[in-house]
């Protein structure tokens, strides 16, 4: 954590003589408690996202490190929720975009020294880390402070985490006008598809496959490697993608949006799968694991 510029003023002497923030995760995670039991939802939110932070933390010491447990909430805002009832009588609910559909995530907070690690349990191909950081962030912009994240990828022999690209589909989608985008909105359709354009990236394509292992390593964006790719192929009009990958012996499609979280995280579903009521102590493990194994201890 750093000082930040909106209140310069009001901590100029601090700032001046180097004085360290008094403020620390802990704080953060009670302010954004009080904010969820208050309502204060604006400041639980950003981006068309929200993270609501209502269980009291579980704080565990051992003699590596101290470990919090927190179980947030998060989705998106301003999307009209359609709910089925699939197991009882089928009956439907209807929700505005006044409601938000959340879902609830499973984060563990490791103090290390005088630094912080936060491991994230993604589930369904979504998780909260980017909510996380900018909620954190508003509450701690009021103490003149700002909190930078830095993505430290998985590193790990498990061949189940080893994934190949094989294929990438560049799409070029209609443009709609403002009133059809309205009216595409409202039903919730997809736009129409111009043209697609498919490449083998086991026949060639080397420059591409370079793109995409920069991009895996977070050397560049999302939004520069597909500019990249559309330069390489020598047409600008394409503006989405998928991607078909291998998996083991596994072959799965994923849209463009969705391949960053491939490449964030590595699958623990193995290693959890039928634990029942043990879920969370085996998940405690795999992240307490994966920390011992990051630090190299």
């Amino acid at each position: 954590m750093k000082r930040n510029n909106p209140l310069k003023d009001e901590l100029e002497e601090e700032i001046e003589n180097d004085v360290k923030p008094d403020v620390n995760f802990d704080t953060c995670i009670t302010e954004i408690m009080q904010n969820s039991q208050n309502r204060i939802y604006g400041d639980l939110s950003s981006n068309g996202k929200i993270l609501i932070l209502e269980k009291t933390p579980d704080i565990e010491k051992t003699y590596k490190f101290n470990r919090m447990y927190i179980n947030p909430s998060a989705g998106k805002l301003n999307i009209p929720i359609h709910m089925v009832n699939i197991n009882g009588d089928g009956k439907k609910y209807d929700f505005n975009s006044d409601w938000a559909s959340t879902y609830p995530y499973n984060m563990f907070i490791y103090k290390i020294k005088k630094e912080y690690y936060v491991v994230c349990h993604r589930h369904g191909g979504s998780g909260c880390k980017t909510i996380f950081c900018s909620v954190c962030n508003k509450v701690l912009k009021k103490h003149g402070i700002k909190m930078e994240m830095n993505w430290i990828p998985p590193t790990t022999d498990d061949s189940s985490n080893n994934y190949n690209i094989e294929k990438i589909t560049l799409i070029c989608k209609e443009k709609p006008s403002p009133d059809e985008a309205d009216e595409l909105n409202k039903n919730t359709k997809r736009l129409p598809i111009k043209k697609e354009l498919t490449l083998n990236l086991n026949a060639g394509f080397g420059t591409i496959n370079t793109i995409l292992g920069k991009y895996q390593i977070k050397e560049i964006s999302k939004d520069l490697a597909l500019s990249q790719i559309k330069t390489e192929i020598n047409d600008e009009e394409y503006n989405s993608a998928s991607l078909v990958i291998k998996i083991g012996k596994v072959k799965k499609k994923i849209a463009w949006d969705d391949f960053e979280g491939l490449i964030e995280g590595f699958d623990i579903t193995d290693k959890v799968a039928n634990t029942g009521n043990n879920f969370l102590k085996k998940l405690k493990e795999c992240c307490d694991d994966f920390i011992t194994q990051l630090l190299g201890e």
